[in-house]
């Protein structure tokens, strides 16, 4: 989603700004590898590798990394990337690359997408 998000060139770089799911709600993190034939495309597919529902304890270490992301440039495909998501399905999204820029898109529930840049420790606290 980010890959494709970035290819229409309008989006605003920025932090991520607030934190993107409500307070106790759970949130469910899925890694995907991207194959090679896949990166660059402009609809890349992942594969999923594996993926749980966050404790509170890794769930705030998590947003406390994706809240101190900075505003970023970077364009390089993505082999492998996190989703987190409302383990309802009722808010937001993110996704995390886990390599090259680490590019972060916090989809709102309401509103357009907010693109940031990671770094390897959020992607280390993703790839456990």
């Amino acid at each position: 989603m980010i890959a494709v998000e970035t290819t229409q060139g309008s989006r605003a770089r920025a932090a991520v700004g607030s934190d993107p799911f409500s307070a106790g709600e759970r949130v469910r993190l899925c890694v995907y590898r991207v194959p090679s034939s896949e990166q660059g495309t402009g609809k890349p597919a992942g594969d999923f590798e594996h993926g749980v529902v966050l404790t509170p304890q890794r769930r705030t270490l998590i947003e406390k990394s994706l809240l101190a992301a900075a505003a970023g440039k970077c364009s390089t495909p993505a082999s492998r990337f996190a989703v987190l998501s409302a383990a309802d399905g009722a808010t937001a999204e993110v996704y995390v690359e886990l390599d090259r820029c680490q590019r972060i898109m916090t989809v709102p529930a309401a509103g357009s997408p907010v693109l940031a840049q990671g770094d390897a420790g959020l992607a280390a606290l993703l790839d456990q």
